[in-house]
Parts: structure tokens; sequence; C-alpha cells
């Protein structure tokens, strides 16, 4: 059998921050050490920063914890919802929830439900990438204290995590610089304002293209410790699987001198791999976890199988143990809940292989 044993760090939105599975005869694998973290992107970029060479980053000092000592996969789970402003609908149609065969998007009930599953448990995390609706949330129940004072709260204990802060996510392939700045400086300048922080990870999940002003003038000379994508041309992402390059160091301007990490998402979309996408709807979603012993269809162990299967897979394709998975799509987490119960789906007895920490 595939799966020895699992390692569950329980946090999160989902539910945890991190998986771990014994590594299984991977080509040129390294060791990796799980560590106590909370799973997010910036202390994966920490992580991953120290497998690469020459990278100009504040990230290789801030890494901090144990040498690699033990043959491990860790994989953090990051929770996410992207939220394009305006998609296949308006944006107050995508706003409000309405036209939904058109497209599931309802981003005021999003960010409701969010909100209040974060408040439900401090280990709960969520990621979110452009502002503009957030800020219009933000407009709209930010003037009550109760509500205000939470999500500063939330901020504050890297519960809400925003990452890249423009007001959307520009599509660097057929924008102006300029324009990518001032809509970059819009989204920044209000978190700062807001909840006086700034986002250290680049974060474009969905523009069809990258440029070098993106690496260097956005990237790495705005302190970024790193750079995440997902889309690419299909060739260049099977080449760089082969290879095990889905993580590269950018030197996105010689004459600046100036490099970062940057990463695409190696299951090759922002959302999550095949088979987990336990907030879906329709054809997408996956079955509903069945953990209870006394019933006939219980589905916890065929879970964990494909899950480690599936990430001794992804592993192949960076440097280093560490695997980075986005457990969100478009527009997810209207149901914040259902989210939660696929990712406390391992902890039956039925599972002999596996630990819950």
């Amino acid at each position: 059998m595939l799966v020895r044993r699992l390692l569950i760090k329980c946090a999160l939105l989902c539910g945890l921050s991190l998986w771990a599975a014994h590594r299984h005869s991977l080509p040129g694998a390294r060791a990796a050490a799980v560590y106590d973290e909370d799973g997010d992107a910036e202390l994966y970029a920490w992580r991953t920063t120290g497998h690469h060479d020459h990278v100009a980053s504040s990230a290789l000092n801030r890494s901090t914890g144990p040498p690699d000592t033990t043959e491990l996969i860790t994989v953090h789970l990051v929770p996410h919802a992207h939220l394009d402003v305006g998609w296949l609908k308006t944006v107050e149609e995508c706003w409000y929830g309405a036209n939904q065969s058109i497209q599931d998007a309802a981003v005021s009930d999003i960010i409701e439900a969010v909100i209040g599953s974060l408040a439900q448990n401090p280990a709960r995390k969520w990621t979110l990438g452009e502002q503009a609706f957030f800020q219009r949330w933000w407009r709209d129940h930010g003037d009550d204290a109760a509500t205000a004072a939470l999500v500063r709260r939330l901020v504050k204990d890297k519960q809400l995590v925003f990452v890249d802060g423009g007001w959307s996510q520009h599509d660097t392939g057929c924008t102006h610089y300029t324009t990518m700045v001032d809509q970059t400086t819009f989204g920044q300048s209000f978190l700062r304002r807001q909840f006086g922080v700034a986002p250290r990870i680049g974060w474009h999940l969905d523009p069809f293209g990258h440029t070098a002003t993106q690496g260097s003038l956005l990237t790495a000379d705005v302190g970024f410790d790193a750079f995440f994508f997902a889309r690419m041309d299909y060739q260049d992402r099977d080449a760089r699987r082969a290879r095990g390059d889905m993580e590269m160091v950018w030197r996105a301007s010689p004459s600046l001198n100036t490099s970062v990490l940057a990463g695409a998402l190696p299951v090759g979309t922002y959302c999550p791999p095949p088979g987990f996408n336990f907030g879906g709807t329709g054809a997408t979603a996956s079955q509903p976890v069945m953990d209870d012993p006394l019933l006939e269809d219980m589905n916890v162990a065929s879970y964990v199988n494909e899950f480690v299967e599936e990430m001794t897979k992804y592993a192949s394709y960076v440097r280093g143990s560490h695997v980075m998975i986005l457990m969100g799509c478009d527009y997810a987490y209207r149901n914040a809940a259902t989210w939660c119960v696929g990712c406390l789906l391992y902890t039956s007895d039925a599972a002999d292989d596996l630990l819950c920490v």
C-alpha cells in the first residue's frame, strides 16, 4: 500500500495547516523536516528559498528551524479564493450573486462566510490576493466598531492573510507598467492605511503572461519574498515538471541584479488537485467525506491513499520536499463549512496508518 503514515497538523480554514507523508523513492529526493508552521504562502517561501542558489531575498535571512533530518514530504495547504473583478458576469452580479446560472459567484456571501468561520476558530486561515471586492465589503461594514475590531484582529493574528495586495491581479501580458504600478499601489495603500500591513508574496494566479517588469519592479524591488503564479504554456509546464523545475530563481533584471524565488503551482491551476474540491458544485464537486466507521460507505482510507499518491507526484515537480497546494478556486468559500469538513477527514480509527496531532 502506498500510504505508510500521514501526519496532519490541524489549523487553517480547512482545518489544518500542513499534511506530511513519507517520501517514496523519488529520484534525487531531498529529506525535509516537518515544522510547526501554519502553512501560508510566506512561510512556504521561507522554507523553499533555501533549496535555490543565489536568491537575493530577505527570506534567506529569516528562514528558521532545524536542518533537514527526516524523509518527509511537507505539504502546505493554503485556503484561498480567486475573486475575479467581474468574470462572465458584471461586477455587480458577481458581488450580489445574480445570474448564478452563468457563474456561481456571490462575493458578498463569500467574505461574510469566511470572516465568520475565522472568528469561530483561531487556528483557521484564509488567503486573499485582489482587493477590489474586499474594499467594497470593508466600505459597507468597516464603520461598525465591532466588525472593524474583529477583522483587524484577524489580520494581526495572520488568520486573514493578504498577498500581493493589488486592486486586481493585472494581466502583465497586456498592460503598461505605469498601470501595473498604479493599481498595485492603490490596493496596497488601502492595506497599509486600514490594517498596517504590507504583503510579502507576489500572487498572480490567473494572469496570462508574466513580464520582467512584474518580476523586477513589482516583485523583487518591492520587497516580496517570492512570486507564485499558475498560468504558463503547457509545453513549458510539462518540461519543467519532468526536470523538477516548477520553482525557479527569476532574474528579471540583469542590470539591476535583482532576483526572486518564482513558483509555478505544481497542480497546474490555482484550484485543488482532482478529487479534493470539497467546496465545488456540480461536476467539479468531490464526494463528501464519510467518516463514520459504522457505515458501509466510509471513504477516509481511500481519500488518504489518493492524497498521498497525488502529493508524491507533485513533490517530484519541485526541488526540496515542500509542496504548496491551494485549497480553493474561483469564487470559492461561499459555504466555508464544506471546506472545513473536507479537510478534517483524516481522524478516523479506520485509517491505521494515520496520525493526527
